[in-house]
Formats: structure tokens, sequence, C-alpha cells
């Protein structure tokens, strides 16, 4: 028998504020899930940050670290998702922290951001067969989405609007409001 209800991964992406050294509207990472809403801390962030100031030979630097949190699913922050695949409930999300922390993180590149951690997460996540193989490149699909992030309204009363690969509306399935929201 199929299992039913599988935790749901996602590309997710949050609004930031831009900046001359950093115009990308969103920063973006990988999310699982459960199906469905919950009113539970019960999803999992995996991304590459930089938001944490270290001093690095008496001189205060901001480098770039992989991060696996525990979150709520819907935050003020969150514009749209892309679903990536259902995760089989065999592999444990411990597991799936294991992957991504041997994606690399690279320090001292202006240019690299962590849209390229979430390229190389994805590509990881197909090369672990975590998530199936994918009809266009991890690029392409980031790309994508980022798209249709930009192309949607963030309402909080609605469903977090969601795509496919190739940046498509899809059903929502993460559907209540953020904690706190109280209503327009």
């Amino acid at each position: 028998m199929l299992a039913r209800n599988k935790h749901r991964i996602y590309l997710a992406f949050y609004i930031r504020h831009t900046s001359e050294a950093n115009p990308d509207p969103f920063h973006d990472g990988i999310i699982i899930t459960p199906k469905g809403d919950s009113k539970f801390k019960d999803t999992m962030r995996f991304h590459a940050t930089n938001h944490k100031t270290v001093m690095v030979g008496g001189v205060a630097a901001i480098p770039w670290q992989f991060e696996a949190i525990t979150i709520e699913k819907r935050t003020f922050k969150l514009k749209a998702l892309l679903l990536l695949g259902k995760l089989s409930p065999q592999v444990p999300v411990s597991r799936i922290e294991e992957i991504l922390s041997e994606v690399p993180i690279v320090q001292g590149d202006p240019g690299w951001k962590c849209h390229a951690w979430t390229i190389q997460a994805i590509d990881k996540l197909v090369e672990y067969k975590i998530i199936p193989g994918l009809p266009i490149s991890a690029s392409t699909i980031v790309q994508n989405g980022t798209a249709f992030a930009s192309s949607v309204d963030l309402l909080y009363e609605e469903a977090v609007p969601t795509c496919n690969f190739y940046g498509q509306a899809i059903e929502s399935e993460v559907t209540e409001p953020p904690k706190g929201y109280v209503g327009s």
C-alpha cells in the first residue's frame, strides 16, 4: 500500500531587503513540511545564510554557512513556493540534513549567493534519489521559481502561491495564514 500524506519538499522564496550589493529580491532555500496545514513548528528549512557577524582576525565578517532549522511553516516573509517533490516515509528528515550539509559553501566570492547553494542542493536531492530526476536543470527551476515569486501578490489570507518546475501555478497545500496574522 502506498504511503499517504507524505511530507512535501519545496523550494521556498522569502522576501528580503535589496541593496546595491545584493539586488536579488528573494532569499531561497529548501523546506520540508507535512502535507496540509499544522499549528506546530513542524517544518525544516535548509539554506545557506550569511546573517551572523563573526570576528575573523580582528575584523568583522559575515561568512556564509549552512543552516538547518525548525520553523513555522508560513512566515510573513514567505512569498512563494515551488514544489520539488514528496519525501518518502522511509527517509528521515535527519537524512536530508546530512545530505544537504554536503553542499559546498563558498566564502570570499561576492557573486556567490544563496541561489547557488540552492541549485546545488536540488542537484544533491536528485543525486541521492530523494526527489526524482528533473525534466529541466536545477538552475532553470530556480529561475522559474524566482520569476513566479516576482509575479504573484503576497496575500496572507490566501494560500501561499505555489508553482511547478516550469513556474506554472499549481494548487497550494499551504493555506493557513502566518502565526500572528489578524486579517485585513
